[in-house]
């Protein structure tokens, strides 16, 4: 018996893998030679970017930066000074399961840092990085919508809400400002550190394009001229 139906084509996504990985990664900073010599580490920050993230089979790898903030005291009349690095890192996750065209998106935070100082012009760094990972896949599933009645068919119905997904795409954004400081305030000598954070994201769709908002907050710890 040939049985009538209208159907629909819909593009579901699924996980396919969440979890996170943890690994070390190690640097030398060598103190540029228009800095003193480095007598004690006061404070060590990383703050990890990640650039690219691309799913292989086999596996997801990861591509980005460590920003390093250091302060410390110096030799030179016991001053406090401060070096600031940016190194890439690659990494890669070994996931089986995984095939290429698959989505990710990934996510790093530091969780630990050691430090050591060799010798007056190095600092050698230990930062462990924790990546947390969502990977998910695109799949189309066909959903009855009707069947053409007076057919002696017993039929369960359910009611849901589905969307189809269209595409997913993760983009890098860059944000230029030039902050002023007020003439009240003395001149910067040396920046020491810098941390950021989005606040108050909104979005809108304008015909094929999504336009992002949102407020950049800076903490800025700096040496003052003179100091």
């Amino acid at each position: 018996m040939t049985v009538n139906v209208d159907k629909q084509k819909v593009s579901l996504s699924q996980w396919v893998a969440r979890n996170s990985e943890v690994t070390w990664i190690e640097q030398d900073i060598l103190v540029p030679d228009s800095k003193p010599d480095v007598m004690k580490i006061v404070k060590v920050e990383a703050i990890p970017f990640v650039g690219s993230v691309d799913v292989i089979d086999g596996g997801i790898r990861i591509t980005g930066e460590i920003t390093y903030y250091i302060i410390y005291r110096s030799m030179e009349q016991d001053k406090t000074r401060g070096i600031s690095m940016t190194y890439p890192y690659s990494k890669t996750i070994n996931l089986p399961d995984l095939k290429k065209g698959m989505n990710a998106r990934v996510t790093a935070n530091v969780r630990n840092i050691i430090y050591s100082l060799p010798n007056e012009r190095k600092v050698s760094l230990k930062t462990e990085l924790v990546f947390k990972y969502v990977v998910r896949e695109k799949g189309d599933i066909e959903l009855i919508q009707n069947m053409k009645e007076g057919v002696d068919i017993e039929a369960k119905t359910s009611n849901d809400t589905f969307y189809n997904v269209i595409n997913v795409k993760n983009e890098v954004l860059d944000a230029k400002e030039d902050i002023v400081l007020p003439d009240t305030l003395p001149k910067i000598r040396e920046i020491l550190q810098v941390s950021t954070n989005i606040a108050n994201t909104d979005y809108k769709v304008s015909y094929n394009k999504i336009l992002v908002k949102g407020d950049i907050n800076l903490e800025i710890v700096y040496l003052e001229e003179g100091e």
